[in-house]
């Protein structure tokens, strides 16, 4: 049963980060692979000051990020308990006030 669990996340992540991709060119016109997907989420987990800002808490589970990648500002929902980006923004949604700001 491990196994299916496993596999169950796997496919989470998969979808997360074809999702994710879809995002950042729609939104940003940047054709991104997976190894990017995953260099942005090292970045957010170490942290690094001037590259990765944090904005607010959106829930328990997801944040908001803004994070300098290719010499481009992204905003994007970062989802914890998956380690996995959620979506990108644009910045008009991040500033938009019908937008979610979380609890």
């Amino acid at each position: 049963m491990g196994s299916q669990r496993q596999l169950t996340k796997q496919r989470r992540v998969d979808y997360s980060v074809g999702h994710a991709r879809k995002r950042a060119l729609e939104r940003y016109s940047l054709n991104l692979t997976q190894e990017d997907i995953f260099n942005i989420v090292d970045l957010i987990r170490a942290g690094r000051s001037g590259t990765v800002v944090f904005m607010r808490r959106q829930s328990k589970r997801r944040t908001v990020w803004k994070v300098k990648y290719k010499g481009t500002w992204l905003y994007l929902i970062y989802n914890k308990k998956e380690g996995v980006i959620a979506t990108f923004l644009t910045e008009q949604m991040y500033n938009n006030p019908m937008y979610p700001k979380g609890r």
